[in-house]
């Protein structure tokens, strides 16, 4: 007996083949769902890390800003105008 070779057997194989092949389409629709909701998490969180961060970067910056127009006017022999002409282009 070839259970392969019987009509009754091709059409519970298509059955099967149409049946898995559904629930395929809807998990690769679920998955691409969650896989969207991840990423827009993502941004959301990194947004909201730069917006936490904003008052620390911006001191941080300001103190760059400070030590580097120190150390750009520290020569003693340099002229005072040229010190404030630096100064006021950082």
């Amino acid at each position: 007996v070839q259970a392969h070779g019987s009509p009754k057997a091709g059409s519970l194989s298509n059955k099967f083949d149409k049946r898995v092949a559904g629930k395929l389409v809807t998990f690769e629709k679920q998955l691409s769902q969650q896989t969207q909701n991840t990423s827009l998490l993502k941004e959301a969180a990194k947004r909201e890390l730069l917006n936490i961060s904003a008052p620390l970067r911006a001191e941080l910056m300001q103190k760059l800003r400070e030590i580097m127009k120190k150390n750009m006017t520290s020569d003693p022999d340099m002229w005072e105008r040229v010190k404030v002409l630096q100064r006021s282009m950082i």
